[in-house]
């Protein structure tokens, strides 16, 4: 089952076709909306979206409302320049991390996925991942899956806390409706925005 915990975004719209495309797909993991900012050394950065899962790893969402016409060349280099910043900026934070390491390297590949709502140009550069709703499902399944001993060490590592979100906390909500599924979800909301 795939759980979704909203963030701020300025992107909603966008993000909800995302959730939307994906709740179908059976997914097991963590889709994360307008994920806090992650610093590096030159500048704050902002994820769109990361999504945690055993089937598809960790992918980091930028969101765009279009994409550049076919003769643009600056338009695409922008796009990928945004794809390589969040890469460094995923793999530079997790990299901290040892429980995420295999030897001298992340255990696992942070990939970056670009998501417009509508792809009327394919991409002129085969390193720039592109997807609209409708090839996402078959672009999520080219990506390699995440080793399972991995997903909680992940998850912990995004979350930067471990202590606040007890992973077994409120099991028995059955209805999201509910007073308890209500409960449960600001709980994870505010473990992950602290």
């Amino acid at each position: 089952m795939l759980e979704v915990v909203y963030g701020q975004t300025k992107k909603k719209l966008i993000a909800d076709k995302v959730v939307s495309a994906l709740e179908p797909m059976s997914l097991h993991g963590t889709l994360y909306i307008g994920y806090p900012v992650i610093a590096s050394a030159d500048e704050p950065v902002t994820i769109d979206a990361l999504l945690v899962c055993t089937e598809h790893g960790l992918v980091a969402f930028a969101f765009v409302t279009a994409v550049p016409s076919p003769d643009d060349s600056e338009g695409w280099r922008n796009l990928k320049d945004e794809q390589d910043r969040l890469y460094f900026a995923l793999s530079t934070y997790l990299s901290k991390h040892p429980s995420l390491r295999s030897g001298r390297s992340l255990a696992f590949e942070v990939q970056i996925l670009t998501f417009v709502p509508t792809l009327s140009t394919p991409s002129p550069d085969s390193d720039l991942q592109l997807s609209d709703i409708p090839s996402l499902p078959e672009r999520l399944a080219s990506l390699p899956r995440l080793p399972p001993s991995f997903a909680i060490p992940l998850n912990a590592a995004l979350q930067r806390v471990t202590t606040l979100r007890p992973p077994k906390k409120r099991a028995s909500v059955t209805a999201n409706a509910s007073r308890g599924g209500i409960l449960k979800r600001l709980e994870q909301e505010i473990a992950n925005l602290d």
